[in-house]
Formats: C-alpha cells, structure tokens, sequence
C-alpha cells in the first residue's frame, strides 16, 4: 500500500475493459477529426471521428465509490489538449481538472482548488483555446487561463444552485453564456480585458423562459440566437443573444413526460436539434426544427436512452457537412447524418454489456428454477436461455415447454411497473 490523496484508492484495483464505456457517457466533445468522451466508468475515451475507432483509453485516478466519475470533458480547438473534470476527490471540497496530452494520453497539468465537483467544460473556440470555462456543482462558473499557465482568472459565485451549461460564442472575443438550476441564464461580456480582482459579473441576466432547470446551450454559428434546453420540461427556448430577450420558440406540443435538455445547431443555423428523454417515444430520438426552430419538427431515431451530449461536427473528416455526434447513457456513440434517410448513422458504438431493461414481459423461467429465458438488449430481440445444470447459454432456444413466464393479472398488484417498491 501507498498514501493516496484522499478518496483515491491505495492499492492496484481489477478493472475489466471490453473496449467501449461501460457505464453512461456523460459529456462528449469533439475536434481536429477526433471525438472525446467522459462516463461514470471513470475513463475518457478518444474515438476517431471517420469510422468509429476507438484509439486511446485514458484511465483517471480513482476510488471507492463516486471518486473518479468523470462527468464533464473538451478538446481544444486544435485537438491538441483534453481537459477533464467530474468527481475526483472524496469529499469533493478540492477538486481538480486534468488536462491530458490527447496523443499520448499523458496528464500534463492538473488545476487545482475547484471548490466543487466540475458538471461541464468549454474551452474558447478559437486558436488553441486559451481560456477554460468550468460549471461547478454549487460553486457557480470559474475560467482559466493558457497564457496564465492554467491559473484561475476569473469566477462568479453567485449562482443558487448547480450548473450544467458554459458555452462560448463563436469568433474570437471569448463571450460565455451559461445555464443553472437556480434558473437563471447569464451572459458574460467577452474577456477582452479580465477583471481586476478576478469576480465577474453577467453583462445580462434572466430567468429562463421555458422551465425552471435550464441546462443545455448552444449559439447560433453567427452568434445571433441562443437556444436553451431544460432538464424538467420538453420546452426549448430561444434567446437574443446580445440581451437575452425571449424569441419565438420552436414547437414541442404532444412531446410531453421528459425533457429535451440538450440542443445543437445544424452548420447553417437552418436547423435546430434538441435531445433527452422523454416517455411518449421509443428510446430518445433526436428533434430537428427546420427554418431555424420556427419550422415543422422531424423525429430522427438515436438512442435507448437518454442523449446526454450533442456535438456539431466540422466539416473535416469524410468531408460530410453537418454531421452531429450523439453521446448518450447506454452508454452509446453515434455520429449521424440528420439530413439523409432520417439519421442514418455513418457509425455508431452501442453498450458492450447487456441491457436487462424491460424484462416483465419476456423473462420466463422453468419450473425447477434450473432454466431462465431473457432478452440481454432492450432494442432485441435476442432471446436467451441460460441452464444452470449445464452451464450453457443458448441463443434464441427453440420454444417449447421447459420454462413459463410469470402470471402477472391473477392479484391485484398496481403500480409496480418501473416503481422501486
């Protein structure tokens, strides 16, 4: 055994890699041809963004329990950098972001001293990305500067609660807008000429429009509008983005029972995506708005579960213009084409485990208990029987009478589908 900083572990643990997250992908990001993400299996992984290989793990230091999740990532501009964040110490009162080398892997700068876990990072859109935007749990907004080796420059602690959502406008002036769960949507001015004393105050301020939990943001390429998704509610919002004044927003009526928290422009601005979950669909497609949100909606299939992360992708690899790449909890990766055949994806990497959702109407099981029939993927299906006798699994087993599925309407239980008691 060594000392570790607290929460790490001490000592060498087994992890078992079946080449893909194993756990939900929290945040994706992508950049220079290549895509990042950040999952709750406490790696980043980096993904080539052509065809889908997966070209470099990289473990971060860890522990028990929540310590080591990583819950927010983003790649410089030019690819170079890889700034990772989440829950890395235990208690999460200091935390760090780390920032990897994305060819080798290698942790070249940890920034210390964040007084919460890290929910969401952006880096400026131009150049190598000097400045690091990081939302805090409860510690509000903090940005960090390349020129300044890293050091913190500036923060606003006047948050209520946590947030989820930082992103710059595009050019170069650096302008930040971001989103909390106290409701509020703030715009700062660009960081031209940083603070004295490091405290930055919101240029604007409002309360957002469509729901009390804004979360996802996203600029229009020319910088114009910026639309707001919420984890309460499938409302999208569009604002100004120079006074925060609320526009029209696209249509969401009958998209009820989820929410539609994360949102992405298509290259032109004609298109407005928004993703979640939300219980009146199969699994959690993507939404597209033609006519920059005020058009009539598509519905694009993606995933069995919820999209965490939209990334508009640059034209550069394969040369396909608008390309999204879709991050969400299966966990599951996707780069789609929202424009041809309804989404069709050009790759797409699904969960390496298997998925025992929705069983109450396919497990059966033999009347001895030696014989269980399930599907082990909720898209299926794949039926599977297992034999514990003869310790063989078999795939797609023939019907016939060795096993039964439950009786499920002779007493009258209520109330026990997807409820935890």
């Amino acid at each position: 055994m060594t000392d570790a900083p607290d929460g790490l572990f001490d000592r060498p643990t087994l992890v078992l890699d079946p080449g893909f997250h194993t756990a939900p992908i929290n945040r994706a990001d992508a950049a220079a041809g290549v895509a990042v993400t950040a999952s709750d299996d406490k790696t980043v992984r980096v993904f080539d963004l052509d065809d889908g290989r997966h070209l470099r793990t990289i473990r971060l230091p860890a522990g028990p329990g929540n310590v080591g999740k990583a819950y927010a990532v983003a790649i410089s501009p030019d690819g170079a950098l890889i700034a990772v964040g989440g829950w890395m110490r235990d208690p999460p009162a200091s935390e760090q972001i780390y920032l990897f080398d994305r060819v080798s892997g290698a942790l070249i700068h940890s920034v210390e001293g964040s007084p919460e876990v890290v929910n969401h990072l952006a880096f400026s859109p131009t150049g190598d990305g000097r400045f690091l935007a990081a939302a805090l749990g409860t510690g509000g907004l903090r940005i960090f500067d390349r020129e300044r080796s890293w050091a913190e420059v500036a923060r606003d602690e006047a948050y209520g609660d946590r947030s989820y959502g930082a992103t710059f406008a595009p050019g170069g002036g650096a302008c930040l807008a971001t989103s909390s769960l106290d409701g509020g949507i703030r715009l700062y001015p660009p960081l031209t000429e940083l603070p004295a004393g490091g405290h930055i105050t919101p240029a604007a301020e409002v309360a957002a429009p469509g729901g009390s939990m804004p979360f996802g943001l996203a600029f229009r390429p020319e910088g114009a509008v910026l639309a707001v998704g919420y984890a309460d509610t499938t409302a999208v919002s569009l604002l100004d983005a120079r006074t925060l004044a609320t526009l029209d927003a696209p249509d969401t009526a009958g998209l009820a029972g989820g929410d539609l928290a994360e949102v992405v422009w298509s290259a032109d601005g004609a298109t407005l995506f928004a993703g979640g979950r939300y219980t009146d669909q199969a699994g959690s497609p993507v939404i597209a708005w033609a006519d920059g949100g005020a058009g009539a909606r598509r519905i694009l299939p993606a995933s069995a579960s919820t999209i965490m992360s939209f990334v508009l992708l640059a034209p550069r690899s394969g040369g396909y213009i608008g390309d999204l790449l879709v991050a969400a909890g299966d966990p599951y990766l996707a780069r789609l084409d929202p424009f041809e055949d309804g989404g069709t994806p050009r790759w797409r990497r699904g969960p390496p485990q298997a998925d025992l959702r929705g069983q109450r109407s396919t497990l059966a099981v033999g009347a001895d208990g030696g014989v269980v029939d399930f599907e082990y993927d909720i898209d299926g299906p794949h039926l599977t029987r297992f034999d514990v006798a003869a310790l063989a699994q078999t795939v797609a087993p023939l019907a016939n009478d060795r096993t039964a599925k439950p009786v499920q309407d002779t007493l009258p239980v209520t109330d026990w589908v997807n409820h935890t008691r």
